[in-house]
């Protein structure tokens, strides 16, 4: 009988419940988290002004990188993702324990949103009678605590490989400020699940869950691309992502941005500022090192996710290519190769040509047959 690694088997378990785990369960994997994400060194998470890992991440430029867009609930997404045979034969899974791939998710764990509408209606009416009954969101929660219980594992095994960035969605407690609003899309998504919490789990569990969603990392740095959850508002410094805890305004303009809501060449800024982020393995010339010197022009591309696309429901096949869609492009030639699960945003200062340059280190694992530009 061939051997399956059991945190694999435990993913597919979680992939595939209709139920959520028990309170001791999700309390265990929630501490072993929190303990992986504290033990990251500096050079993986540089340390901000607390003497803690701030909130950016550099990721390994030696290594391959794999690209997960918003999540919202897709557990079958993120397997499909993990079980995915690469061209030499083994999985995404089996790459992450060999070391040789590392896995950034752009955020946005919780809520199904659209996928999940006439069960989120079918919960309004459950939340209305104070979850006397509760099947629907027994499921939407299923979905969403067991993805982001997933994530969590994997966060765990592995700390320096599988990073998950904090969207606007990571917001268990429905608060206004310290970087968060409330959330209400379709019906009242954000006080469901925090009534549903609180009265299933406790509110112990809803307070430690959401220190661990404010302890997310907001940026991930590479020597050829800069990745967040929404399209930065603003240009912000390399030691202001690392200090971002101290700048609520900051925390916003990373995971809210809408449609023209970045402050005009905020994202050229970036790049320009950033240029020199990400040399060698890992970056070190942020926070306490100092920032990098300016540059005028780069051909840093930055990647988010947080901006809907027209998709096609319930496909979670890959159709691996090497093309790049039109108005589209890819980063100049680069130690890092990155696959990208689309969607994902391209943003580039101005004059980067739209092609590729050949050969093209962007590899596009395509989730739907068109990606659509906002």
């Amino acid at each position: 009988m061939e051997y399956e690694n059991p945190v694999l088997l435990e993913l597919r378990r979680l992939s595939r419940s209709g139920e959520v785990d028990t309170l001791s369960v999700l309390e265990r994997v929630l501490n072993r988290v929190m303990d992986a994400q504290a033990d990251l060194t500096p050079d993986i998470r540089p340390y901000d002004s607390r003497g803690r890992g701030g909130g950016l991440l550099m990721l390994d430029t030696a290594v391959p990188l794999l690209v997960l867009p918003d999540l919202h609930a897709r557990r079958d997404f993120l397997m499909a993702v993990l079980e995915k045979k690469l061209a030499r034969g083994i999985s995404v899974f089996e790459a992450l324990c060999r070391q040789e791939l590392q896995i950034l998710c752009l955020g946005d764990g919780f809520h199904s949103e659209k996928r999940g509408l006439f069960r989120w209606r079918e919960g309004l009416a459950e939340y209305k009678k104070e979850y006397r009954r509760h099947k629907a969101m027994d499921l939407e929660m299923a979905e969403s605590l067991g993805l982001m219980e997933m994530i969590m594992i994997l966060q765990s095994v592995f700390p320096g490989q599988f990073f998950f960035l904090k969207g606007n969605h990571e917001n268990i407690l429905n608060e206004e400020g310290e970087g968060n609003h409330p959330f209400g899309k379709y019906v009242y998504e954000g006080e469901m699940v925090k009534a549903w919490v609180i009265k299933f789990l406790g509110e112990s569990f809803l307070y430690s869950y959401a220190e661990y969603e404010k302890n997310l990392p907001y940026m991930a740095a590479a020597e050829s691309l800069l990745f967040s959850h929404a399209e930065p508002a603003a240009c912000y410094s390399p030691g202001e992502i690392v200090d971002i805890y101290r700048y609520d305004d900051i925390k916003l303009g990373l995971t809210w941005t809408g449609n023209g809501q970045a402050e005009q060449d905020a994202v050229e800024g970036i790049l320009s500022l950033w240029s020199s982020v990400g040399r060698g393995r890992r970056a070190r010339r942020v926070g306490k090192f100092g920032p990098p010197p300016l540059r005028a022009v780069c051909s840093l591309p930055l990647l988010a996710g947080h901006i809907p696309f027209s998709t096609s429901p319930g496909d979670s096949s890959f159709k691996p290519t090497t093309d790049v869609p039109e108005g589209k492009a890819a980063p100049a030639s680069r130690p890092l190769h990155v696959i990208l699960a689309a969607p994902a945003v391209f943003r580039l200062p101005h004059g980067t040509p739209a092609t590729p340059p050949a050969p093209s280190p962007v590899w596009l694992l395509q989730m739907w047959p068109m990606i659509r530009s906002r």
